[in-house]
């Protein structure tokens, strides 16, 4: 069974690529930390590290391990700390995993009523696509998560927003479609796209980009994204069209592109959800009973649809 004080060395190793820091860090002898390194792989079957003269070069199979590993421990501290204030009066951290959208504005506002009120909570907010927020509320590394359209939601409990997203095409001022009032899959046959990976790795044959998939489409596929950021970038440098979720990107922040609706208008449905056996602690159970008090209140939506 592997143990959480040898898991702590190796992620020391790997961080610094050397035994002789990790001892100095770790405030023990390098044999300790050479032997633990050893024992490790001899029970795992492969090697974490390539030895070199004076460093440590980690192995693929070690990376992978590395991750697992730190996982191990996120989980470990963040259970240690929410039972020693479990007793407390409400105080604790709340961590939320979190997809694109401008509907983290309920999440800011239901941050902002429990700071002002004086509650020792410290939040920890994580971005990253919807399937990953789902593998990390699995693992127990987020206590919430904030996703788009997800699939298999039976298994979570959840809270639907009112608000919802809507598709748009982002590109540049001197693309031939700039001008237009919105834009189809037909305006989009002979453009080079940039698309949601999450997108489409959900495609089914009744969904609204289903067209996506068809030859003549799937072709002009350039590039995917996990998250909008870096899409921009190419989109500026006027490489392809993005196909995203509108009001993300601010055309103000980027002179260079236009956000033109898609046509038909398609709807991204919002849900936060948390796992139906998670028991929930009291500053987790303050921001449910908070957040779901706003998605109710019709300025949150207001603000989202005016931005």
């Amino acid at each position: 069974m592997l143990d959480t004080k040898e898991l702590k060395y190796f992620v020391t190793v790997a961080d610094h690529g050397s035994i002789t820091k990790a001892a100095n860090i770790l405030h023990l002898t390098q044999p300790t930390i050479t032997r633990t390194i050893q024992n490790l792989e001899d029970r795992l079957g492969f090697m974490l590290f390539k030895r070199k003269s004076h460093s440590l070069q980690i192995t693929q199979q070690g990376l992978l391990f590395k991750q697992r590993a730190q996982e191990i421990l996120d989980l470990v501290a963040k259970t240690e700390h929410e039972f020693i204030l479990s007793n407390k009066n409400i105080v604790g951290t709340v961590s939320i995993g979190c997809a694109e959208t401008v509907a983290f504005n309920y999440i800011s506002h239901a941050m902002k009523n429990i700071l002002q009120k004086g509650y020792k909570i410290d939040f920890n907010i994580v971005s990253n696509n919807a399937q990953d927020v789902i593998n990390k509320l699995e693992a127990g590394l987020v206590d919430f998560g904030l996703i788009i359209d997800p699939i298999g939601l039976n298994r979570f409990c959840y809270l639907e927003f009112d608000y919802t997203d809507k598709w748009c095409v982002l590109l540049h001022k001197q693309d031939k479609l700039s001008n237009k009032s919105f834009i189809t899959k037909e305006d989009l046959l002979d453009s080079k796209l940039i698309v949601s990976k999450q997108l489409l790795d959900t495609l089914e044959p009744n969904h609204s980009f289903a067209w996506l998939l068809e030859p003549n489409y799937r072709n002009n596929i350039v590039a995917t994204y996990n998250l909008l950021f870096n899409a921009i970038f190419l989109a500026e440098q006027n490489i392809a069209k993005v196909l995203c979720l509108d009001n993300i990107v601010s055309t103000k922040d980027h002179i260079n592109l236009v956000s033109i609706p898609y046509k038909p208008i398609v709807k991204a449905k919002l849900y936060l959800i948390y796992k139906k056996e998670h028991i929930l602690l009291n500053a987790q159970r303050l921001f449910l009973e908070t957040i779901s008090k706003l998605i109710n209140e019709d300025n949150i939506c207001n603000e989202c649809d005016n931005r």
